[in-house]
């Protein structure tokens, strides 16, 4: 088992860490937050409480309190923060998106190059599931049959944040100055499926409709592939319940 630290206190960190605890993976011993009060707050919500605080990330990276490192904060603080823990010596599981460019990614790679005994992971599961590999499966047999001619994948879910921006706020997932945006935040879903099943597209364009925050609230990608595109919609302002659908002439896969 591990000792695990994490950077985030939000729910998907509380989901992460019992889901550690669950399948004996990791143990929580290390909390940073903003606040000594928030900091402590998670760690008794995940029946944690003797875990060790901190509120200064370089107190933290120089820890020896935990192994790994999980980090959740706003997107655009992923790249420094990542790097920090792998000079410290501390493997990193990052939330998607684990960059918010390519300059990013290359700055993480040249540290990573540095330090070849760090392992980093981004935290986009979906595509290693057993469900997803189902559909790889059955899409390979399409595909020999040379029968595939397109595909829509679909992930929109209203975000309660949004009823913030509304109210005139600038909550930091609609926010340029964190990396938010729909694309960032949920089409990353699509757009990892898309490149799993199909690989790198030939062009793609991307319609977005912006936030008066100034990012992308909901959009449309269409990925062009030489004999078929494939469409990705996604989104944080409405709620979709269109289905993901993979078209091969007669046949349909969809879910």
């Amino acid at each position: 088992m591990l000792n695990l630290g994490i950077i985030g206190t939000n729910w998907i960190t509380s989901q992460f860490v019992n889901a550690g605890k669950e399948n004996a993976a990791f143990t929580l011993t290390a909390v940073y937050s903003r606040t000594l009060a928030k900091a402590q707050q998670f760690a008794e919500s995940v029946a944690r409480p003797d875990a060790a605080f901190f509120t200064d990330l370089t107190d933290f990276f120089a820890s020896d309190t935990f192994d790994v490192v999980y980090i959740a904060s706003p997107n655009s603080l992923h790249k420094e923060q990542a790097i920090k823990a792998i000079e410290a010596g501390k493997h990193v599981i990052v939330e998607k998106p684990a960059f918010s460019n390519p300059a990013e990614f290359k700055e993480v790679k040249d540290a990573l190059a540095e330090h070849d005994d760090i392992f980093y992971f981004e935290a986009a599961r979906h595509i290693f599931d057993p469900n997803f590999q189902v559909v790889e499966r059955k899409l390979a047999e399409l595909e020999a049959k040379g029968s595939v001619n397109g595909a829509t994948i679909s992930y929109m879910k209203y975000s309660s944040r949004y009823d913030n921006v509304l109210a005139g706020e600038e909550p930091n997932i609609f926010s340029t100055k964190f990396s938010g945006g729909a694309l960032q935040d949920i089409g990353v879903y699509a757009v990892y499926g898309a490149l799993r099943l199909f690989g790198t597209p030939d062009k793609v364009h991307y319609f977005a409709d912006m936030a008066r925050t100034g990012v992308d609230a909901k959009g449309t990608a269409i990925l062009d592939y030489p004999d078929y595109h494939v469409t990705l919609l996604f989104g944080k302002t409405a709620q979709s319940y269109v289905p993901t659908e993979i078209y091969a002439g007669k046949e349909t896969l969809c879910g």
